[in-house]
C-alpha cells in the first residue's frame, strides 16, 4: 500500500489505461486503502478463531491473483477491480495475520518485535523511491 504513488506515476506516464485523469487514477489506492482497513472487521474475528492460516493463504492468493490482472489491465474498471479490490482485500487478510501473530508469539520485548516489523514498509518504500529515481 506504502507504494501506490509508483503505480500511479506508471499509469499516468505510460498510457496503459488510456485518457485516465489523475483523480481517477488515486481512487484506484484509495480503494485500495479503504479495503485494508475495512476488511478488518472480517479477518480480526476470524483470527482470533484461529483461522490464521486460511487468511494468510486466501490473502496470498488474491494478492497474486491481483498483481496478475493488473499486469492484464487495459481499462480502467480493469485496475479497480484488480488492484483496487482484490489486492486490497488480500492485504487486509495478511495484514490481521502478520500484526496478530506478532503479539501472540512475543511475550518479551514485544515492542521491539513490532517496531522493527512496522519499520520494514518505510524501508521498503524508501528502496522502491530509489529504484523508480533510476529508471
Amino acid at each position: 500500500m506504502n507504494s501506490y504513488g509508483a503505480y500511479q506515476t506508471y499509469y499516468a506516464t505510460s498510457g496503459a489505461l488510456g485518457e485516465t485523469t489523475q483523480s481517477q487514477l488515486s481512487w484506484i489506492g484509495s480503494v485500495q486503502g479503504f479495503l485494508i482497513l475495512a476488511s478488518l472487521i472480517v479477518t480480526g474475528p476470524l483470527f482470533d478463531r484461529g483461522y490464521a492460516r486460511s487468511l494468510t493463504c486466501v490473502g496470498s492468493i488474491l494478492v497474486v491473483l491481483g498483481m496478475m490482472m493488473t499486469s492484464l489491465a487495459h481499462e480502467y474498471w480493469q485496475a479497480v477491480l484488480s488492484q483496487g479490490f482484490c489486492i486490497g482485500f488480500g492485504h487486509g487478510c495478511l495484514f490481521i495475520v502478520a500484526v496478530g501473530q506478532l503479539s501472540l508469539t512475543f511475550k518479551r520485548r514485544r515492542w521491539m518485535a513490532m517496531g522493527i516489523a512496522f519499520s520494514g514498509g518505510s524501508v521498503g518504500e524508501f528502496g522502491q523511491t530509489c529504484l523508480a529515481g533510476l529508471s
